[in-house]
């Protein structure tokens, strides 16, 4: 019984530090940084489909929005913009203007 424990109780701890990370897939990053454009007041019916991207380097997901152009052709100044999601935490962190 000592020895089941012994081998048990490592992977245990091992399994419960790794499931407090959410790791966030993109769909839920996506769903995110739509939640939060809407919240800050976005139209996203304006907005091209977001182009989402890893950076390994922070593990973070980018989501940038593209404004579509009016009847014109035209973009308003500063309309596109990013959200940046956390893989492991969720933090969202919204920058706009790009």
């Amino acid at each position: 019984m000592v020895k089941r424990a012994t081998i048990l109780l490592p992977l245990l701890l091992f399994v419960a530090a790794f499931a407090a990370y959410a790791d966030v897939p993109s769909t839920e990053a996506i769903r995110r940084a739509s939640h939060e454009a809407t919240r800050r007041g976005y139209d996203l019916s304006l907005y091209l489909s977001p182009r989402v991207q890893f950076r390994r380097a922070d593990d973070t997901w980018e989501i940038y929005y593209t404004r579509k152009p009016d009847k014109r052709g035209l973009v308003p100044v500063d309309a596109d913009f990013l959200i940046y999601i956390h893989r492991h935490t969720g933090e969202v962190r919204f920058s706009p203007g790009h």
